[in-house]
């Protein structure tokens, strides 16, 4: 017999449609650097063609997986994650065509094109799922709550509590249900030094009245938001 709340039901279900629009999204990634390869070498309408076509599966698809996201989770990352995110990818773009135009000026034996592509690709996996690991503040969804890289489950949060941290600034930290503790990259936090882990996030993003409709949205079952003050 399951034992998974229909939170958990819904977050699965849209995060199996999340893997399929990520398979097509690679499906595009690997067309544009497979055609794209054939373009460096000579152009032609064939490749043309295919690398237009994969670069707007990729983008579409990546923008539908986001929107998805959006449905099954609350996030808050840290400023301008997304254009350090782009400048990361274009980064690993461009250090893979100066490696290859170094081997050709080198005469380096050629390696396999598959094997390129799918170290390309690798590679811009880990960049992603590193640069989301370590630039998330805060993530509600319906396993728990994710402060930093620390995820606490909903059944060890007793209470989210929020303190004025800095100007547009405020600390979100999470109370524990008794008989649990925090990870081990748990971080304590300046103003609420009382809770075992807590984050510093952008007012605005962070509000009782935002994460209180977070909670309800994504959350597995009802938690008080309390707010302290000085």
């Amino acid at each position: 017999m399951s034992t998974a709340t229909p939170a958990m039901q819904e977050r699965e279900r849209r995060l199996r449609s999340v893997r399929l629009v990520e398979v097509l999204a690679a499906a595009g990634a690997i067309t544009v650097l497979v055609a794209g390869g054939y373009l460096v070498e000579e152009f032609a309408t064939g490749p043309a063609l295919a690398t237009a076509g994969g670069l707007a599966l990729l983008v579409t698809a990546s923008l539908t997986a986001r929107r998805i996201r959006r449905k099954v989770r609350y996030r808050v990352d840290r400023p301008n994650s997304t254009a350090w995110l782009a400048g990361k990818i274009a980064a690993v773009l461009v250090g893979g065509a100066v490696v290859v135009l170094v081997a050709r000026a080198l005469e380096v034996p050629s390696l396999p094109r598959g094997l390129l592509v799918f170290a390309l690709v690798g590679s811009l996996l880990a960049v992603v799922n590193q640069h989301a690991a370590r630039w998330t503040l805060l993530q509600v969804d319906a396993t728990g709550v994710r402060l930093r890289r620390t995820h606490v489950p909903w059944l060890a949060v007793a209470r989210l509590d929020l303190a004025d941290a800095a100007p547009g600034l405020v600390e979100v930290g999470v109370r524990l249900a008794p008989g649990h503790v925090a990870g081990d990259e748990a971080v304590r936090g300046t103003v609420l030094t009382d809770l075992p882990v807590s984050t510093v996030v952008p007012g605005a993003a962070a509000g009782a009245d935002r994460l209180r409709r977070a909670i309800a949205e994504f959350g597995d079952r009802p938690v008080e938001v309390a707010v302290r003050t000085p």
